[in-house]
């Protein structure tokens, strides 16, 4: 879906495969579900956010669960979505992002 509205995109199916990859691919903008396997959404966050080559990625943390907006934040998340997602929603905040960061 984003490759067709003109995105450069990359899947992981495992939170730790997410970090490997990243790191390979530094992505201006990452979607992380929160009940990724192995390391959880919220623990591939904080990997990007400790990491020098990743810190400034916007990351959007998704889940069909409600959390709260501190707990995302406290994460690392800039932004959080409630599944399922809208995705001219998504779309658009990704191009609402400065030059450069999706």
């Amino acid at each position: 879906m984003l490759e067709l509205t003109g995105f450069e995109a990359r899947a992981a199916n495992d939170g730790l495969a997410a970090v490997g990859l990243a790191l390979d691919f530094r992505p201006d903008a990452a979607l992380l579900d929160l009940s990724l396997p192995g390391l959880d959404g919220f623990q591939v966050a904080r990997h990007f956010r400790d990491s020098p080559a990743l810190g400034r990625t916007f990351l959007i943390g998704l889940s069909g669960r409600r959390i709260e907006n501190h707990e995302a934040q406290a994460a690392g998340f800039d932004h959080y979505i409630v599944k399922p997602v809208d995705v001219a929603a998504l779309i658009d905040l990704l191009r609402s992002l400065p030059s450069g960061s999706a």
